[in-house]
């Protein structure tokens, strides 16, 4: 027989192998499947796409809080959180903006992602073993926070920013006299990447309905005048088709109500008077 032809170490080892062949294909599988971890890892070239991300809590349709001026703090540009393998990025943040929400104290942030996914256009991408699609949820630790959102949209390359700059006039007929003197000319908005609104002039004339000490229909009197307070300013708005936004989410038309947050004031239920 061939096998007593065999020198006996190999004899030996055939012996063993036969007594312990549950080990040997145990190590097989092993070997194999670190053979194909260390193929993907080390010579396939990694997937990158870019991701739009809200920050938030859960799902877009529910109902959560916004992030408090020190979650807005913990985020920085070009924060990454990388392979503790490869020492590559697997989520990295190349732009961020952040809008005040009116009203409170909190913000509207903005991510722009670059993330290392699983999956093409075909079939669809996966980030940290989850489906990655508009609306989906998303959630990764940088190095020193905790981020969860929702995911806006998908771009197979960074996407460049589509703005238009306009010349918006506001209005309020029924305003305190302190807001007219807390708006200052000059004063602007910077988003964490650029200045997208700047007062750029302010006016006043008195509103004789709020003013008048009789009025019909047992309307009570106001014992503080309100004024027309009218300003013009410079924003810079993205195009979406026949659409203009302001702040990602904002749609702006002639008559809608505008809330924006400036450095030293907070515009609220001003409209939209003229944009030109």
């Amino acid at each position: 027989m061939i096998f007593n032809r065999l020198p006996q170490k190999w004899r030996k080892l055939w012996k063993f192998a036969a007594a312990n062949y549950f080990l040997i294909l145990f190590i097989a599988i092993v070997g194999f499947v670190g053979l194909v971890s260390a193929y993907r890892m080390f010579l396939v070239k990694p997937k990158y796409v870019y991701a739009k991300v809200k920050v938030s809590q859960g799902l877009w349709w529910a109902n959560t809080g916004r992030a408090p001026i020190w979650f807005v703090n913990g985020l920085k540009k070009d924060m990454a959180r990388k392979s503790p393998t490869t020492r590559n990025p697997k989520a990295k943040i190349v732009s961020m903006r952040y809008y005040p929400y009116w009203g409170s104290n909190q913000y509207d942030i903005y991510l722009l992602l670059r993330l290392r996914v699983n999956g093409n256009s075909v079939t669809g991408y996966s980030f940290n073993r989850s489906g990655l699609v508009v609306g989906s949820p998303i959630e990764f630790s940088l190095p020193s926070v905790e981020v969860t959102g929702t995911v806006l949209d998908i771009y197979e390359k960074q996407p460049s920013r589509n703005y238009v700059e306009k010349t918006i006039t506001l209005v309020k007929s029924n305003a305190y006299p302190w807001e007219y003197d807390g708006i200052t000319v000059g004063d602007r908005y910077f988003n964490g990447e650029e200045v997208v609104f700047e007062v750029l002039s302010k006016s006043q004339a008195d509103n004789a309905f709020y003013n008048t000490e009789s009025l019909s229909n047992s309307i009570s009197f106001y014992p503080e005048p309100r004024k027309v307070v009218t300003v013009k300013a410079r924003i810079k708005l993205q195009e979406n088709g026949d659409q203009l936004v302001y702040g990602e989410e904002q749609e702006i038309k002639l008559g809608k109500n505008m809330n924006i947050g400036v450095n030293k004031f907070q515009f609220e239920d001003f409209q939209i008077a003229a944009l030109e």
